[in-house]
């Protein structure tokens, strides 16, 4: 999946749906400030991608859940945007509370939502499930790149078990 992505940065904020891509970043770069970053929040992932874009001219990957879509508003409408100073990034998006999928009371507004948020801030985005494969992945993130290119960003929205790494990391303080 991430070599798929192509991104040589990713910050964010550890989820759930995402274990697989979070212990993936963690085996590989660990918390190494080029690689990898763990940010306090997702307005902050955001902005520290905004700032490795600026730096070397490369598009960030940044991950979250659903539920921090709200945190990444600002700084996707207000420094982001293409109609701002056009910063590509890469939004990976683990969707809790997926409408007709049980979960936790606190996601299921989140997840009737979650793709509306994104189409409301211009992220054109792409649903990756259980069964998508390799080449429907490779052919999207190939036009998500043209977008990209017009500083533009984007958006891969990550149903519950499309991804899977086998090495799992332990995380500790």
């Amino acid at each position: 999946f991430a070599e798929i992505l192509g991104a040589e940065f990713y910050t964010g904020v550890p989820d759930s749906q995402l274990r697989p891509l979070c212990d993936y970043l963690m085996n590989t770069y660990g918390t190494e400030p080029l690689h990898h970053v763990i940010a306090a929040n997702e307005g902050n992932a955001a902005a520290l991608a905004a700032g490795y874009h600026l730096a070397t001219g490369k598009t960030p990957a940044v991950y979250l859940q659903n539920s921090g879509e709200g945190n990444i508003v600002n700084p996707a409408a207000s420094l982001l945007h293409r109609q701002v100073y056009g910063i590509p990034a890469v939004f990976v998006v683990g969707w809790r509370g997926e409408p007709g999928d049980h979960d936790e009371p606190q996601h299921i507004y989140q997840g009737e939502v979650t793709l509306t948020l994104l189409q409301d801030m211009g992220i054109e985005s792409f649903v990756l499930e259980k069964n998508t494969s390799e080449e429907a992945l490779c052919n999207k993130m190939s036009e998500f790149r043209e977008l990209l290119a017009e500083g533009k960003d984007v958006a891969i929205v990550v149903r519950k078990g499309a991804l899977t790494y086998d090495k799992k990391n332990i995380y500790k303080n």
